[in-house]
């Protein structure tokens, strides 16, 4: 209703309100410095535009003469360029580091049938990722097609107990695994920040799985 869209402009207003003093600060500063309003710093610009190309591991050199802003204008039309003439290739490596977050995401998930190492549950003696990148045994594929069941059951859960509140978590870890797709990421530290998600719905799924148990034991719930 009304009110509410009210209440959703007012507090999108005071965030970007806030988000304006955050960062003034910071562009002021680079204004005195370059003479210019400058929100990044020009090497990591040159970074992120580089991405974009067939050989993302190296930057375009500088034109004889040409200036640190025209060289930035450049790499940006190059960027756009590179994209409306290679649109398969953009959407290809989009997709496959998106899908790679994700699948990274779900290894966080118990897959392995012993335990390594008892050490580990007092401090970290091993990437929980080693060897997993050669590829999955029968029983590995097994307890990650479990994980998949659980964690489905707890989206699906958390939709019909709070709606569209339950998926915000998976819609933040969909729109950070994209944004790191864009710039051409995937996997490692770069899901670090999100990998929560995937707990959060398995253990949803796995306390919803268990209650079904308890009620066709009889116990009462």
């Amino acid at each position: 209703d009304l009110k509410l869209w009210r209440k959703w402009l007012v507090g999108s207003v005071i965030f970007g309100i806030g988000v304006v003093l955050l960062l003034l600060p910071w562009v002021v500063r680079n204004y005195f410095l370059t003479g210019q309003i400058v929100f990044e710093q020009s090497t990591q610009t040159t970074w992120a535009i580089q991405r974009y190309s067939q050989n993302p591991n190296e930057a375009p050199a500088y034109l004889p003469g040409e200036s640190e802003t025209e060289y930035q204008v450049r790499l940006k039309q190059m960027t756009f360029d590179f994209m409306l003439k290679n649109p398969t290739y953009v959407a290809g490596f989009l997709a496959a580091h998106f899908l790679n977050n994700t699948y990274s995401t779900l290894l966080v998930l118990p897959v392995r049938g012993q335990i390594l190492d008892v050490n580990d549950a007092l401090q970290i003696t091993r990437k929980f990722w080693s060897g997993l990148g050669e590829g999955l045994t029968a029983k590995q594929g097994m307890l990650l097609g479990i994980n998949l069941l659980l964690v489905g059951l707890g989206i699906a859960v958390s939709w019909k107990r709070w709606k569209c509140i339950g998926l915000v978590p998976l819609a933040a870890n969909a729109a950070y695994s994209l944004s790191n797709a864009v710039a051409r990421n995937s996997g490692w530290r770069y899901m670090l920040p999100l990998d929560w998600v995937g707990y959060f719905y398995y253990m949803i799924g796995l306390l919803e799985a268990f209650l079904w148990i308890l009620i066709f034991l009889g116990f009462p719930t």
